[in-house]
């Protein structure tokens, strides 16, 4: 019976990555408690072909290069088990991996999902990260795994987590808006203001391939994505407490883009950030007047091939709206608050 988990892939270009992926699923303890999925965005390196190797595995596009949100969130939509697990076709997972996240989150019912430990490199080199950490000044960094530490954090990786179903329901599936770039801390955001947590699992393992480093339009992307971010999900007052620290974190991503040799991606990430704002409350409009949500316009040299020209616009399955708090937030919003302190101080101790 395929009744505990189903496994999401979104995949761009992965033929020579995803083979490795599956057999690792394959391979689990809980394989036959599985469902695995592929989300593929507009490949034509043969992914198709490599996923058609193992019998059983469900392969559906996307229709082009849609977004890493949309591909997931189309997965989403497929999901009848408790837990879905979301993974990059970079990441090999351990035989035991699968199974004690889904444990974990049975047994921690305001957990909205659970965060293996991931290594990356090789050798000495080697890192092991267990979730996603949210500092003061906005720029996510990955949490360094200690043996015992902290069993909560305040997002999952992008690379691979489980999610609980249920409070999917109730918090809302990825922003569409968000294309690809910190989506997993938006919707760590939604979750924590409805009461929920995000647990690691220390004696879960995963093994990510992923590239190192990281493309300055990506920059650009996620820079618009955290003013949006920011100004749908955090309280007015918490802005203003935050502020000061906001703006020297916005002043480093300016400066990391000026060091890449291109400054005119500032501009456009602060345009971005506009633009999101402004549709999510154009957005919020016509949801209260019972329209449909209109198109979405896709970042214009995101990853896109020519082949792709024809989609420039999807219907998305889910976008935010800016959420509108009141006193009984008060709390949600200090526990918040704190985790953006506690990260805070990681960062700097962790860095010593």
């Amino acid at each position: 019976m395929n009744d505990m988990a189903t496994v999401i892939i979104p995949a761009r270009e992965s033929a020579a990555v995803i083979g490795r992926c599956l057999t690792s699923l394959m391979r689990s303890t809980c394989a036959g408690s599985l469902q695995i999925l592929v989300a593929d965005m507009g490949s034509d390196d043969g992914t198709e072909a490599a996923v058609r190797a193992f019998p059983g595995v469900r392969f559906f596009r996307t229709g082009g290069n849609t977004g890493r949100c949309h591909a997931l969130n189309c997965g989403l939509h497929l999901v009848r088990t408790p837990y879905a697990v979301i993974l990059s076709p970079y990441v090999t997972v351990g035989r035991h991996c699968i199974e004690r996240l889904c444990a974990a989150l049975e047994k921690k019912p305001y957990a909205f999902c659970a965060q293996p430990v991931v290594c990356r490199g090789q050798g000495g080199q080697k890192t092991y990260t267990a979730g996603t950490c949210l500092p003061v000044w906005g720029r996510p960094y990955p949490k360094r795994a200690i043996r015992g530490g902290a069993a909560q954090i305040f997002a999952p990786e992008a690379e691979a987590a489980a999610y609980r179903m249920e409070a999917l329901e109730e918090t809302g599936i990825f922003d569409e808006r968000f294309y690809a770039g910190l989506e997993e801390v938006d919707l760590a955001y939604r979750a924590a203001f409805s009461g929920f947590t995000a647990a690691v699992v220390h004696d879960a393992f995963a093994r990510s391939d992923a590239p190192a480093g990281r493309t300055p339009f990506c920059e650009s992307v996620e820079t618009g994505n955290l003013l949006y971010m920011l100004y749908k999900n955090m309280p007015g007052p918490q802005r203003t407490l935050n502020e000061p620290f906001l703006r020297a974190g916005l002043r480093d991503r300016k400066r990391r883009l000026s060091a890449s040799g291109r400054e005119e991606l500032w501009d456009a990430a602060l345009e971005r950030g506009q633009d999101l704002c402004m549709d999510a409350e154009y957005g919020s409009m016509r949801q209260e007047d019972g329209l449909d949500p209109e198109k979405l316009p896709l970042p214009e040299t995101f990853g896109m091939k020519v082949k792709d020209a024809g989609v420039e616009e999807i219907y998305p399955l889910f976008v935010g709206a800016r959420t509108v708090y009141g006193f009984r937030d008060i709390g949600a919003a200090l526990r918040i608050q704190r985790a953006f302190w506690r990260d805070s101080i990681l960062y700097f101790r962790d860095r010593r």
